[in-house]
C-alpha cells in the first residue's frame, strides 16, 4: 500500500504543477494582472505551490520550508485584500510596489531561514509513538 500512495503522490504531484505552471505563465504574461499587488501575492504563493509539487514529485513526500512561506504570504494577502477594501489610501501606502517587494522579500526570507535550518546537521525529527501514546492505565489509577 505505500507503493500505491506514494505512485500517487508522485502523480498528483506532477499533474498539480503542471496545472498550476499554466496559471502561473498566465499571470505573469499579464502585464495589468503583475502589476496588482494581489497578483504577485498570489504569484509567489503559485511558486511555493510548484515548490512544493517537486519534492513530493521526486520522494513521494517531504517536509518543506515552503509552508512556513505560504502562511506568510496568504496572511499578506488576506491584509492586502481587506486594506484595499477599507481604505484605498493605506493600500497604496503599505502595498506601494516597493512596499510589495518587500514583503515578499519577508516571506522568503523567512523560507530561507527555515531552509538552512533544516539543511543543518542538527535538525533532526524524531518520532517515538510511546511519547504520543496516551496511558490508560494511569488514566484510570489516577482517578
Amino acid at each position: 500500500s505505500d507503493l500505491i500512495v506514494g505512485i500517487a503522490m508522485i502523480i498528483l504531484s506532477v499533474a498539480c504543477a503542471a496545472a498550476y505552471s499554466v496559471i502561473l505563465v498566465a499571470i505573469w504574461k499579464d502585464k495589468e494582472m503583475i502589476s496588482l499587488p494581489s497578483y504577485k501575492f498570489m504569484f509567489v504563493l503559485g511558486l511555493c505551490d510548484v515548490a512544493q509539487c517537486f519534492p513530493h514529485a521526486l520522494m513521494g513526500v517531504c517536509i518543506s520550508p515552503f509552508y512556513q512561506g505560504y502562511s506568510i504570504l496568504t496572511v499578506m494577502l488576506s491584509v492586502n485584500r481587506f486594506i484595499q477594501l477599507a481604505s484605498t489610501r493605506w493600500e497604496q501606502t503599505m502595498f506601494s510596489p516597493n512596499a510589495t517587494k518587500v514583503w515578499i522579500g519577508v516571506a522568503c526570507g523567512v523560507m530561507l531561514v527555515y531552509i538552512i535550518a533544516l539543511a543543518s546537521p542538527w535538525a533532526t525529527m524524531r518520532y517515538i509513538p510511546e511519547f504520543y501514546q496516551l496511558n490508560l492505565y494511569a488514566t484510570i489509577n489516577m482517578t
